[in-house]
């Protein structure tokens, strides 16, 4: 309740309902006079945010030292006074992936060095001598434009130069390598295609059950893109790949919630009393719980960057333990059923989760590469 002063007309100034009392029992909007002044603003302002942060405290605090209590009171109908597992994912989870997308941008994730691999001399030439067999077999493609065969000819000629170099002076790997690196595209078949047009004529050259399936036909003919717009800089390629595929993670968590709330319910099917938004508001406060715990270790691995601070590292283990026991612990409290029981589901839950997780990951990643 505000502690600004009541009108003495018993109308509502949002929707003119006749009152009968403080509050108008249509749309909820307190008969409070309509002038305020500052000092009432900055009161009001402040009764918001402590009321929120009372709110916001007491919620975290059973969230991560009660697992499962929170989905509990809420089927019950105590709401008041916790927060909206919504309005809580929505700020747990956009907290986590701030700073986890800061952490880990593909420049600075991704390193490419391929000058020092520890490799041999005579792997070098075995390498080289099976690329030049599959040039040569490629030429027997009659299916080929010739344009692409005269492609095929100048990568052939230059294997055989790489070759000649390392047969010579043995002690040129790197040198081959560094060559090797620079002119190698691609081994696949659309490496031979400049432009789309030429990939599409050669298909309605082929026969039709010679065709490439749809599926092969977006696949190549965004290869082909990729080449057109970066080139042989496979470093940018990586980067961009990279980063699309890092800020689909808060998509790809969001789509995965139903899915685990989906597993849930297959679980404990025979528990007729939980419906599956009963799951779904669970699988809500475990991920919160999660996001919370995941980002405290982000941070203590930060701190353990700095200097003379690389054993804050260890700070990072009882929490790494705290999750996988916190999934546990959570199914107990909310399902209420034996402990034998429960391991059983929660080793079963985590074998499918991780099934599906697989599967979304490999979604996301080829999403990625078909819109980055």
């Amino acid at each position: 309740m505000s502690h600004l002063k009541e009108r003495e007309e018993k109308v509502c100034l949002n929707c003119n309902t006749q009152l009968i009392g403080r509050y108008c029992h249509v749309c909820g909007q307190e008969n409070l006079e309509p002038k305020e002044t500052f000092w009432h603003l900055v009161t009001h302002f402040v009764y918001d945010v402590t009321h929120f942060d009372g709110k916001f405290f007491s919620t975290s605090k059973y969230l991560l030292l009660k697992p499962g209590f929170l989905s509990k009171e809420y089927i019950k109908g105590k709401r008041n006074s916790y927060l909206n597992p919504i309005r809580m994912y929505v700020f747990a989870s956009a907290i986590f992936f701030l700073f986890f997308l800061q952490l880990f941008k593909p420049d600075n994730a991704i390193t490419i060095n391929r000058k020092h691999k520890n490799i041999t001399a005579a792997e070098v030439q075995a390498k080289l001598e099976k690329t030049k067999i599959e040039y040569t077999l490629q030429l027997g493609n009659k299916y080929i434009p010739e344009e692409a065969k005269k492609a095929i000819r100048k990568k052939i000629k230059k294997t055989e130069d790489k070759i000649a170099l390392l047969q010579k002076d043995s002690t040129k790997k790197n040198q081959v390598l560094d060559i090797d690196d620079d002119d190698d595209d691609n081994d696949s078949d659309t490496a031979h295609y400049k432009t789309m047009q030429q990939y599409d004529s050669a298909q309605l050259a082929l026969p039709e059950n010679k065709r490439d399936g749809w599926f092969i036909r977006m696949v190549n003919r965004r290869s082909i893109e990729v080449n057109e717009e970066y080139g042989k800089n496979e470093k940018e390629i990586i980067e961009r790949l990279s980063e699309k595929f890092l800020h689909s993670f808060p998509q790809l968590m969001f789509i995965s919630l139903p899915l685990f709330a989906l597993i849930l319910q297959l679980l404990y099917v025979r528990r007729k009393q939980y419906y599956y938004v009963d799951h779904v508001i669970f699988s809500v406060h475990l991920y919160c719980g999660i996001f919370v715990l995941a980002f405290i270790i982000l941070a203590l691995n930060k701190i353990s960057d700095l200097p003379h601070a690389s054993w804050v590292e260890y700070l990072t283990i009882p929490f790494w333990i705290y999750i996988v026991y916190y999934t546990y612990k959570a199914m107990r409290n909310f399902y209420q059923q034996r402990r034998a029981k429960t391991i059983f589901k929660w080793l079963l839950l985590n074998t499918i989760a991780f099934v599906v997780m697989a599967l979304l990951f490999a979604v996301f990643a080829f999403i990625s590469f078909l819109t980055f």
